[in-house]
Formats: C-alpha cells, sequence, structure tokens
C-alpha cells in the first residue's frame, strides 16, 4: 500500500466477503457497517476526522474501572479531607465497610457495582456483625440506594406517602384559607 499524504485518509470501501463498508487505519481495518449505507458513511467520516486530530494514531479507549480502582481513588480521598488517623472516627468506619466492598466486588467492573451489589456487601456486613455498629447515626448513609435495582428516589423507597409529606400535601383541609 502507498503512503499516504498527510491530509489523506484510507479510502472508504467494500469488504466483498461480509459486504460490509471497511477502512484501515493505523494498520487496523474497521468495519462501518453496510456499505454504501448512510450510517456508514457517517461512521467513516467521523474515524476519519478522529484520526486526523489524533495525529494519525487510533483513539484508545481507557481501560475500565474496577471496583477496586474506585476503592483505592476513594480512600486518597478520604485519607485528605478527613485527615486524622484511619483508625478512629469516620475513616474507621468508611475503611470497614470498604474492605467489604474490595473483598466481594474488587475485580468487578464499577459500571456493574450499583444497588443490588450495595445490599448484597450490607448483607455480608450484617451477618459479620459490622452492620450497624455505631447506631442510628449511620442509617440514612446506609439506607440510600438500597433496594432492588433502580435509582433510588429522593423520597425513599415509599415515593406517594414521602412526597406526600414533603410536600404538606394532606395536612390542611380544604376549608382553611
Amino acid at each position: 500500500m502507498s503512503k499516504l499524504a498527510p491530509d489523506q485518509v484510507s479510502s472508504y470501501r467494500l469488504h466483498r466477503q461480509r459486504g460490509q463498508a471497511i477502512v484501515t487505519l493505523a494498520g487496523r481495518d474497521i468495519l462501518l457497517g453496510k456499505h454504501g449505507s448512510r450510517e456508514s458513511r457517517d461512521k467513516y467520516n467521523r474515524f476519519a476526522a478522529e484520526w486526523l486530530a489524533n495525529g494519525r494514531q487510533l483513539r484508545m479507549d481507557p481501560p475500565a474501572s474496577t471496583v477496586s480502582m474506585v476503592i483505592c481513588a476513594y480512600w486518597s480521598h478520604c485519607a485528605t479531607y478527613y485527615g486524622g488517623d484511619s483508625g478512629h472516627g469516620e475513616r474507621r468506619s468508611i475503611k470497614l465497610a470498604l474492605g467489604f466492598v474490595r473483598r466481594i466486588y474488587g475485580p468487578t467492573p464499577a459500571v456493574q457495582f450499583g444497588p443490588l451489589a450495595l445490599k448484597a456487601v450490607r448483607q455480608a456486613m450484617s451477618e459479620a456483625g459490622a452492620g450497624r455498629a455505631r447506631g442510628r447515626d449511620q442509617g440514612p448513609r446506609q439506607r440510600a440506594g438500597v433496594g432492588d435495582d433502580r435509582a433510588p428516589t429522593p423520597y425513599g423507597n415509599a415515593p406517594w406517602r414521602s412526597v406526600r409529606d414533603a410536600h404538606g400535601w394532606g395536612t390542611r383541609h380544604l376549608t382553611e384559607g
């Protein structure tokens, strides 16, 4: 293959066996979709523009973060934010909880750690006797986002009752002016 000029990009072409559009960038063949389709042309233009903008190199996606990597970054934040010895106070509680998370979900991709995973960690902590060691002051932190695998509402687990109470609905009578 001849060397391309600095402003040239490998051509949009047909991969005959697959019937798909293909482009070769930095020695890699990239399939673009059905040959001749608008979608494949758009993909070609996007890849070509990114390739040129990146100094004629393919963009490499960063490796996926694991739960352990997120824990490590958060622990560094805790060291500066809370200060002091890690064996006392808030940092001790955080260290205890993060230990359970790391043992159970350490190598798991962080994007897969959701409310059900948090519920499993709480269960493991409870079985080990580490659940609510500090009492009621830890309650709201532990309960946030736990339940099924959907995002928690800002009003807790009983949305209608909590919304009604938060906005004062049902507490005033119609006769009040």
